[in-house]
């Protein structure tokens, strides 16, 4: 697994169509980054006094659609580094209805190592 990578390639032993494989290696070539902008961007939103963001919002403040947001919203619930709100609220985007909102739970100086190592590879 290369430094600050998430998800490792597809092992050789997970039967996979050619296609496929090689598809999935060109989404794994820019996953990180996006991850990495989306977190980013959640950081952004908390030093201008947002206490949360959803999928909508943040798609909103950094001119992606909400299919491209809410997707890395969803990995990095799930890895640990953001949380959700346990209820939902009404959304500020245009458009969305009420969601869960998330909030960074790693420390700023952490995502600035991870960007670092994704630099460097």
């Amino acid at each position: 697994m290369k430094p600050g990578c998430l998800f490792e390639p597809v092992p050789s032993r997970v039967e996979m169509a050619p296609a496929s494989r090689e598809s999935w290696t060109r989404v794994l070539e820019t996953l990180e980054d996006r991850q990495c902008a989306v977190l980013w961007a959640i950081y952004d939103a908390l030093d201008d006094g947002v206490e949360d963001v959803t999928g909508g919002e943040l798609a909103e403040r950094m001119g992606w659609t909400p299919l491209q947001t809410r997707p890395r919203l969803t990995e990095l619930h799930g890895l640990k580094v953001l949380t959700r709100s346990l209820h939902t609220r009404p959304s500020k985007a245009q458009g969305e209805a009420r969601c869960h909102a998330y909030v960074a739970a790693l420390p700023r100086s952490a995502v600035q190592r991870w960007r670092e190592a994704l630099k460097a590879k």
